[in-house]
């Protein structure tokens, strides 16, 4: 899956990561989680796929927002943290729903959303 990923991947979730924490929204995810957290074992299947993901700013919103909820926790992320985080999971989804519809309002998309979100 690594294989998909480019410098300038990385980059946009950097830069994502710095303009949710300019705008009041924690972000604080490495590259390395980021990726680990996406190739996980999960209890569910996954409807998108890492590239999905990466070309869709709010499904990307979403994730790190996921990600920074559940280490706010105290969870590390690696291959095991879904097992691990079962209780908090559902939480930290719910929050990162609620960051992805607002960044969406505030560009006045919402409407054009439909079935990219994540819900």
């Amino acid at each position: 899956m690594l294989e998909v990923l480019s410098e300038s991947d990385i980059e946009e979730i950097k830069r994502l990561c710095r303009e949710l924490n300019e705008r009041g929204v924690s972000c604080n995810v490495s590259f390395d989680e980021f990726v680990t957290y996406l190739t996980a074992e999960s209890y569910k299947v996954d409807s998108f796929t890492i590239r999905d993901i990466l070309d869709n700013r709010y499904l990307l919103i979403h994730e790190l927002v996921e990600i920074t909820v559940l280490k706010s926790k105290g969870y590390s992320i690696d291959e095991d943290v879904f097992r691990r985080a079962y209780s908090d999971s559902y939480e930290a989804h719910l929050e990162a729903i609620d960051v992805e519809l607002y960044f969406a309002s505030k560009m006045g998309i919402l409407a054009g959303l439909g079935g990219e979100l994540t819900i």
